[in-house]
């Protein structure tokens, strides 16, 4: 069987690693934002919460495919909750920067890319993205992005899985 949620999760950590403008990776650890939330960050600075992953299985008896929807928000702290300009700014950077992060997974989904596994997945039409505005004591402001991921997942039992049965 294959999974594919700490590859995805650990690319999204890569991606951030390499992009000087966004400083800031939480994966799907609603803890682990908070935490992050608590220490203080400049306002400048957007973080980029993967904050969904779901999987499906579709495809024939010769080959399973297995479609991974990924969802991802770029946010940008607020520190006035009446400064209307600076809000629709963040929002206004968030989807500029998601796009790059999208622009990038494209790139890297070529089959000329030295991303072997991301190769041919990334499913451009699928891309939906929305402002978002969340009310916490940060005020945080952005735009949350999701794609499809179009995976080999070939559905196959493993003989060491299992004691009962052997499996060809």
């Amino acid at each position: 069987m294959q999974s594919n949620f700490k590859q995805i999760n650990d690319y999204f950590a890569y991606l951030v690693s390499q992009a000087p403008a966004i400083k800031i990776f939480v994966s799907v650890s609603e803890n682990e934002l908070l935490h992050t939330l608590s220490k203080s960050t400049k306002t400048e600075v957007p973080l980029l919460v993967l904050f969904g992953y779901e999987g499906k299985l579709d495809g024939n008896q010769q080959r399973t495919v297995g479609t991974r929807t990924v969802s991802f928000a770029i946010l940008f702290r607020v520190t006035d909750p009446n400064d209307y300009s600076d809000q629709y700014d963040k929002i206004n950077q968030a989807e500029n920067v998601g796009l790059q992060v999208l622009s990038r997974i494209n790139q890297d989904s070529h089959p000329t890319s030295d991303v072997d596994w991301l190769h041919g997945s990334f499913q451009k039409n699928s891309v939906k993205f929305s402002e978002v505005t969340y009310d916490t004591a940060n005020g945080l402001f952005g735009c949350e992005f999701h794609f499809d991921l179009e995976m080999k997942n070939p559905l196959t039992a493993d003989n060491d899985f299992w004691l009962d049965k052997g499996f060809c």
